[in-house]
């Protein structure tokens, strides 16, 4: 179709999807728990997060993706609810790096920000002294963490019966007949 989304721009086949997804179901920063008051621990650890980060976020984006060409399709209802898997899975295991960091001194927080090494991530290292108050302990944040995927599929059970069952029908004003969509309610809403 012409509005088709350019998926194969992102992952040129579900086939090379697939073998991304087997990748990052590898990726872990546990070996980095305890090395973060390193500064080669912690870039390590910043950097393998990083990488593993990039990867989850592209196969989620051509997964949601797919899934949104039709929302109907329980094919890429499932490739979207195994790369939600496995990002929840990556977020709870890496739930260490928040406290661990937060119960550094903060002059080694402070040391890694002027550290022209860690540049990259001076913006991070600064949003956790912010932030240090509100950190929970370790195994609160990953608790936090493993209860996303619960959490979210209240709202995701309503977005399918919303965008895929329920029938929006047209309506008439002044004689014509107009469509009812989700996008057009809006418009249709602000329109004189």
């Amino acid at each position: 179709m012409k509005y088709d989304w350019a998926t194969e721009d992102i992952y040129k086949s579900v086939k090379e999807w697939e073998d991304g997804f087997k990748a990052a179901e590898k990726f872990s920063v546990a070996e980095y728990r305890g090395k973060l008051g390193e500064k080669q621990g912690f870039l390590q650890c910043m950097k393998a997060q990083e990488k593993a980060l990039r990867v989850l976020e592209k196969l989620y984006l051509y997964a949601h993706m797919k899934h949104d060409e039709n929302t109907k399709d329980a094919f890429n209802d499932a490739l979207l609810n195994r790369i939600q898997s496995i990002y929840i899975k990556f977020a709870a295991e890496s739930a260490f790096i928040a406290p661990e960091l937060t119960a550094l001194p903060e002059s080694v927080i402070k040391g890694y920000i002027e550290d022209k090494d860690l540049s990259d991530y001076d913006y991070s290292l600064r949003r956790v002294l912010e932030n240090k108050k509100h950190v929970l302990s370790e195994n609160e944040e990953r608790l936090l963490s493993m209860s996303a995927e619960t959490m979210s599929s209240f709202r995701d059970i309503f977005m399918k019966i919303d965008n895929a069952d329920y029938p929006v029908n047209s309506f008439r004003y002044n004689g014509k007949t107009y469509p009812l969509t989700h996008g057009l309610y809006s418009v249709y809403l602000q329109d004189k």
